[in-house]
């Protein structure tokens, strides 16, 4: 979570298609996701892991 003035702005989440490697020398593949934090519905923002 992602604060301001101590109240939540952003949550970050892991996209489903996230998978992390057993080996920490190799790349992690998959999406993080942005969700403003409120009580409305919203739009998730995808950032891409790039390669």
């Amino acid at each position: 979570m992602l604060t301001k003035d101590d109240q939540a702005v952003w949550t970050i989440a892991l996209a489903e298609n996230f998978k992390r490697n057993s080996n920490a020398s190799l790349p992690v593949e998959g999406d993080i996701v942005l969700y403003k934090a409120e009580m409305a519905e919203n739009q998730p923002i995808t950032l891409k892991i790039e390669k």
